[in-house]
C-alpha cells in the first residue's frame, strides 16, 4: 500500500475517533460553503441550473478566485428564504453528527426581491434554521450542539459605507436570536479597510465580536498591518501571507490576536503548497493563539473531525493537544459568557 493510502487511512481512522469524542469547535465556517451536495443539486434543479451545478461538483481543485465563482452559483441556487432556513438547519445537523459541540456560522445577508428575499428576511430564515436544529437562540450549551451566527460584510458587494452599516444594523437587531459578530470577507482585492473601520468600531463598541479575513493573498501587507494595529479585531482568518512578511508577522505575534486556520482550504486553493508546509506549525511554535476550522466543508470536501485528524498526522498532535485547541477556540468565541462556561466544562469532560 502506498504511503499516501496509508496516510489517508490514518486520517480517516483518527477522524472517526475525533467524531466520537464530540468536543469539536469551529469558529470559521461559511453556511453556503457547507451546503449538502444533495441539497444543492435539488435546489439547482428547481432553478433550472442543474447542468451548471454538475459542472461545479465535478470541477478540479480550484484557486481562491475560482472558489468565489463557485459561490456565485451556490447563491443563485440557494437564495430563497425557504432554502436559507433548510441549509442552515442541515449545516448545524451535519456539524453535530461530526462531533461538534459548538459552531459559529458565517453568512452574508442576501437579497433577491424577485424571490421575496430581503436582507432582513434572509437573516431571519438563517436564524430560524439554526433554531430548528438547536432550539431557541441557537442553544445554551446544554444540548448536543450550540450554534451562533456571524454576519459577513462582502468586500466585493458591500462597496459603500451605508451597505456596511446595514449589515452591522442587522447584526445588532438580531443579537437576541444568536447573532454574535461581524466578519469582513470576500474578494481580498476589493474594498478598503478605511471604509469598514468606522462600522466595525460601532459593532465592537456595542458588544459584537469582530472577525476579519486577513492575508489570503500576496501584496496586501499594508492593509494587514492596519487591520492588526486597529485594535478592532478579535480574530483573524487565514493569515497565510501575513506570516511571510517579517513586519506583518512581528505585529501579529505582538498583538496576540487569535488566528483561524483552515488547513485543507489553504492547500486546495494553493495558498500553501502542502499540509506539511502549512503555517500552523510556525504559529504554534511561536505561541500565536490559533483555532482549527473548516472554512467550507462542501467546497473543500472536508469536515472538522478530518481537519483535526490532519493536524494530528502532519503536526504530531495528540488527542489532548486537539482538545486544548478546541478549548481555546471556545475561549476565543463570541458566545455569551454563561454558555461559554458550559461548553468549556463539556470539552474538559466535566459535564
Amino acid at each position: 500500500m502506498s504511503r499516501e493510502a496509508i496516510g489517508g487511512r490514518d486520517i480517516a481512522h483518527r477522524a472517526n475517533a475525533m467524531r466520537a469524542n464530540a468536543f469539536g469547535v469551529d469558529v470559521h465556517c461559511h453556511i453556503n460553503g457547507c451546503v449538502r451536495e444533495s441539497t444543492l443539486m435539488e435546489l439547482a434543479a428547481k432553478r433550472g441550473i442543474e447542468d451548471e451545478a454538475k459542472a461545479v461538483i465535478g470541477d478540479a481543485p480550484r484557486d481562491l478566485m475560482r472558489c468565489f465563482e463557485m459561490f456565485k452559483l451556490i447563491h443563485d441556487a440557494c437564495t430563497t428564504n425557504e432554502a436559507g432556513r433548510r441549509i442552515a438547519r442541515e449545516v448545524v445537523e451535519d456539524f453535530a453528527n461530526d462531533g461538534a459541540a459548538y459552531v459559529e456560522l458565517r453568512t452574508t445577508p442576501k437579497e433577491a426581491p424577485e424571490r421575496g428575499v430581503t436582507k432582513e428576511s434572509y437573516v431571519r430564515a438563517i436564524l430560524d434554521g439554526i433554531e430548528d436544529a438547536c432550539g431557541v437562540g441557537g442553544g445554551d450549551g446544554r444540548g448536543k450542539i450550540t450554534a451562533r451566527v456571524i454576519l459577513s460584510v462582502d468586500r466585493g458587494r458591500d462597496d459603500t459605507e451605508s451597505k456596511v452599516n446595514e449589515t452591522v444594523d442587522l447584526a445588532l437587531n438580531n443579537r437576541a436570536r444568536g447573532v454574535v459578530g461581524i466578519d469582513v470577507s470576500g474578494d481580498p482585492k476589493a474594498g478598503s479597510w478605511e471604509m469598514y473601520e468606522p462600522a466595525l468600531r460601532r459593532a465592537r463598541d456595542a458588544g459584537l465580536g469582530v472577525a476579519v479575513h486577513c492575508g489570503e493573498v500576496a501584496h496586501t501587507e499594508e492593509e494587514q498591518r492596519r487591520m492588526i494595529a486597529s485594535g478592532l479585531v478579535d480574530r483573524l482568518g487565514h493569515c497565510v501571507f501575513t506570516v511571510r512578511d517579517d513586519e506583518c508577522y512581528a505585529a501579529l505575534k505582538a498583538s496576540r490576536i487569535p488566528v483561524e486556520l483552515c488547513l485543507t482550504s489553504n492547500v486546495l486553493t494553493n495558498s500553501t503548497k502542502s499540509y506539511d508546509e502549512h503555517h500552523f506549525k510556525q504559529l504554534r511554535r511561536d505561541g500565536v493563539p490559533l483555532c482549527l476550522c473548516t472554512d467550507d466543508t462542501w467546497v473543500f470536501r472536508t469536515s472538522l473531525s478530518r481537519e483535526c485528524a490532519i493536524a494530528q498526522v502532519h503536526f504530531g498532535l495528540s488527542v489532548e493537544d486537539i482538545r486544548e485547541i478546541m478549548l481555546d477556540a471556545v475561549r476565543f468565541s463570541f458566545v455569551e459568557p454563561d454558555v461559554k462556561a458550559r461548553l468549556v466544562e463539556r470539552i474538559q469532560g466535566r459535564a
